[in-house]
């Protein structure tokens, strides 16, 4: 299975920003990708409201590691956390 790769980046309305990748499988349109953003930051309670700009862009397209491809089975996407989120190693 191959997957795709949404590089994402959020402003929330206080002006925090959040940057992670969005993993789907592939052929998954950057539409279907922003809602999976959407819906894990519902998971971290950031509401659509707390939100005043998201944009994403395809980055790449790869082979699927195992854990991967169990993500994408059980929930349709897989998150990687980078700056500003919750649980990211270098903030």
């Amino acid at each position: 299975m191959n997957h795709d790769l949404f590089d994402t980046r959020v402003v929330r309305s206080t002006g925090k920003r959040l940057h992670f990748d969005v993993i789907v499988r592939a052929g998954v349109s950057a539409e279907e990708a922003i809602l999976y953003a959407y819906d894990w930051l519902a998971s971290i309670n950031i509401n659509r409201s707390d939100i005043t700009s998201i944009s994403n862009h395809f980055c790449h397209n790869a082979i699927s590691s195992a854990q991967i491809r169990n993500l994408l089975n059980h929930q349709n996407y897989a998150i990687i956390k980078s700056k500003g989120c919750p649980g990211y190693y270098l903030d």
